[in-house]
């Protein structure tokens, strides 16, 4: 419904619209609900020429580490540390390689 009408309510105020607005050309609507009432049973009600429909969508608080609070876990910081490792050992191996054939070179000379 290109255009239509949409309310949505807040779990934390049923009874009053946090939100008016419109569906697009291809009939979306999109809205982003606050972090602190973002969990619980938000309405959409959608209206246009006298049809229309109510939704209930249900939103559970993400934990902390899907907020991005967690840090990293232990699979990732063993991950990070070999990543690390590996490229002390592959520049050690590359500088060591210049300085060898820089010896050969020399010694051809």
């Amino acid at each position: 419904m290109a255009g239509a009408q949409v309310i949505v309510y807040s779990p934390a105020d049923p009874s009053e619209p946090w939100l008016h607005g419109a569906t697009d050309d291809t009939g979306r609507f999109c809205f982003e609900p606050d972090d602190r009432e973002a969990s619980g049973t938000w309405d959409v009600q959608v209206r246009q020429a006298g049809h229309g429909d109510i939704v209930h969508v249900d939103l559970v608080d993400p934990a902390p580490e899907a907020r991005g609070g967690g840090g990293p876990g232990t699979l990732q910081m063993i991950v990070m540390a070999v990543c690390v490792g590996w490229g002390f050992v592959g520049t050690f191996f590359f500088f060591s390689w210049r300085a060898h054939v820089r010896k050969q070179t020399d010694a051809r000379s």
